[in-house]
């Protein structure tokens, strides 16, 4: 997926943006949203849309969720 995402975004804008209906997918979001916000430049709706479905990973308990957590922590660093 990771291959794709940097493909799509060497190929521009309208190639990564035909991703952004799999964003609506719960099979496919939870890792298109890291990917798109770690590989390419997408405008600040994306970017909410993805920090949303990442955030709503990050609930929980579970190794998985503490994963999300500390992925966050670490993209909002990169932010600043």
């Amino acid at each position: 997926m990771y291959k794709l995402i940097t493909s799509a975004a060497q190929q521009g804008a309208d190639s990564i943006s035909a991703f952004f209906p799999l964003l609506d997918e719960p099979t496919s979001a939870k890792w298109l949203a890291h990917q798109l916000l770690e590989k390419t430049q997408v405008d600040t709706q994306v970017e909410e849309k993805c920090l949303k479905i990442i955030e709503a990973l990050a609930k929980g308990d579970g190794p998985d969720a503490l994963g999300e957590k500390w992925w966050l922590r670490d993209y909002k660093a990169k932010k600043k």
